[in-house]
Parts: C-alpha cells; sequence; structure tokens
C-alpha cells in the first residue's frame, strides 16, 4: 500500500499508481479505473464517494535499449535508448526482455544523446533490443477535495483518503493506496545519499520491507510534528544542518530496526539515540540547545556531520 500526498487548496492533483502482480512485480496494465473515497466516512454515507469509477491514463512512453545496459555496463545508471520523447524525471519505467523484467525510477533524461538515466544502478544486465517503457497509471485528486478543511491544530494531515485502483490485464485486478492532505508541501532536508553515507549498506540490508524513501518520508514528518509541538511552522522553519541530521538518523533507525539481526538492532539502536539526542534539544526557536560553555555536554550532542570530519 502506498501513501499519497495532495497539498491543500493546491487544485486539482495527480496522483500516479502502480500494478503489482501476484509475483510482487510491476507489470503494465492494458488500462485502469480508479475510484476515491473518503475513509472518515461511514460507507453507508453517500458523501463517502469523492470519485466514482474513473478512467485512468496509463504512460504511453515505449522506446527500445540500442545498446547493453545495467549490471557489467560501465554505468550502471545509464539506459541507451532509440528515442527518449515522453520519458521524464522522477516518472517509473519498465526494463523487460525475454520475460524478465526491472522497474526503474528514472533520474535524468539526456534528450541529446537519447539517454535515460536511473536513480538506482541497474541489477541485471539488459541486451540491446531490450524494451522500456511506461508503467505508471495516473489519476486525479479533485480541487474541491483538495480544498476541503479539517482541525490542523489537532491533525498534521486531512484525511485519510483512499484510492481504489482496477487493472485491466494484470492480476490481482485490484489495489488499495492512502491519500493524505498537507497543509504546506513538505520541505525535504534529507535524501537517500545522505543515508547511504551514514550506513552504507542500509539499502542492501532492507530487503525492500521498508524502502529507503518511506523511512525518509517517515522521518520528515517525524520531525515536522516536532516542530508543531515547538509552535512554529513547518513551512517557514529553516531546519538546515540540524534538520538533515535527525531526518537522517531516524530513517536509519527506521530501516534497521525492522530487520531483526543482532546487528541491525546495534545500529538502530545507535542511530536511534543520535535522533531523539537531537529531537530533544530543540529549542524554541528549532535550534540545538547546548550549553557553550560546558564542551563535555557539547560533546555529546550527535552531530551527521562530525561522522564526515575532513581529515
Amino acid at each position: 500500500m502506498k501513501v499519497h500526498r495532495v497539498i491543500f487548496e493546491g487544485g486539482a492533483q495527480t496522483i500516479k499508481g502502480l500494478a503489482v502482480d501476484s509475483l510482487g512485480q510491476v507489470a503494465v496494465p492494458t488500462s485502469a479505473t480508479y475510484s476515491i473515497v473518503d475513509l472518515r466516512v461511514d460507507e453507508d454515507d453517500s458523501t463517502r464517494t469523492i470519485q466514482s469509477s474513473t478512467a485512468g491514463t496509463v504512460d504511453s512512453a515505449s522506446a527500445t535499449t540500442d545498446a547493453a545496459a545495467g549490471s557489467g555496463s560501465a554505468d550502471k545508471h545509464a539506459i541507451s535508448v532509440d528515442s527518449s520523447a515522453g520519458f521524464s524525471a522522477g516518472s517509473t519505467y519498465l526494463l523487460s526482455y525475454l520475460g524478465q523484467t526491472e522497474e526503474f525510477v528514472c533520474a535524468r533524461v539526456d534528450s541529446t544523446n537519447g539517454t535515460l538515466y536511473a536513480r538506482d544502478p541497474l541489477t541485471k544486465v539488459w541486451a540491446s533490443g531490450s524494451s522500456v517503457v511506461g508503467c505508471e497509471v495516473s489519476a486525479t485528486f479533485p480541487a474541491a477535495e483538495a480544498a476541503s478543511d479539517w482541525d490542523s491544530e489537532v491533525d498534521d494531515r486531512g484525511g485519510p483518503y483512499a484510492i481504489d485502483w482496477v487493472w485491466v490485464g494484470v492480476s490481482p485486478t485490484r489495489r488499495r493506496d492512502l491519500i493524505y492532505i498537507d497543509r504546506v508541501a513538505e520541505k525535504k532536508y534529507a535524501t537517500r545519499s545522505d543515508v547511504a553515507i551514514l550506513d552504507h549498506a542500509i539499502a542492501g540490508s532492507s530487503r525492500d520491507a521498508l524502502r529507503v524513501e518511506n523511512a525518509l518520508e517517515q522521518a520528515h514528518r517525524d520531525l515536522q510534528r516536532r516542530i508543531r509541538e515547538l509552535k512554529l511552522d513547518p513551512s517557514t522553519w529553516q531546519g538546515g544542518d540540524t534538520a538533515r541530521d535527525f531526518v537522517t538518523y531516524r530513517a536509519a533507525y527506521l530501516l534497521r530496526v525492522q530487520q531483526g539481526s543482532e546487528r541491525d538492532q546495534e545500529l538502530a539502536d545507535k542511530w536511534d539515540h543520535h535522533a531523539k539526542g537531537i529531537l530533544a534539544n530543540l529549542g524554541a526557536e528549532g535550534a540545538i540547545v547546548v550549553d557553550k560553555n560546558n564542551d563535555e555536554e557539547a560533546d555529546t550532542q550527535p552531530r551527521f556531520s562530525r561522522v564526515f570530519r575532513p581529515l
């Protein structure tokens, strides 16, 4: 189940879904429909349905690789194609050849040289002549519902809503995702790279039980909640290195704690200690509170940047 975000009073907004087959692999439906319901409303209430069965739009981007790509290539991110038209950064695409598939998120499109760059290194070997197609299905969250208000003093987000996808040509045929309305666009302080620098094995050890993006999303929300508790506006608060440090440690903790091995738990405890130390010492102005006259106390305050101090 994926969680989507729309912005309060942001107008009609696009939501993108992925069809997953019975083997857990991303698949391309021939067509799709979707419905949106308000989960806060009783099932027998006529106002529960926000959007009834509506046709979704399957990404029509399509190309063929004109060189080998993936594992074994000099650049495992690069995918040379016969045409980059219709492809865009941030979207998910599907590579396929002789029955094997691999999805990737496009980080950059080099239209001059006809090359797509995957956000993460490809894990399989792809021969020239492999197919690259769009696999995302787009839906629209209505502007009127995005403008509906809620008690922001009590809830960080409006909702939840559910979007129910119905796929044609993919089994299972149905999937439910959640939708929340955020008051403002959430600032992003840390990235996958920050987590990888802190704990370079984190992506490999997560076994997809909790994706790095999901851990970062949750860590950002935990920080936002703390900022609200301090009676500050998350949209105007400038977190800087302090925010980056907390989000990085928190995400690393979330990724490690759900693994189960003794080593994973040791690292989870370590990252959790650092994250809690930062959070507990956020003062009324959102800055780390440290007694500058007490060097011993100052040295105990966790700082992500200290881990990578220049030699």
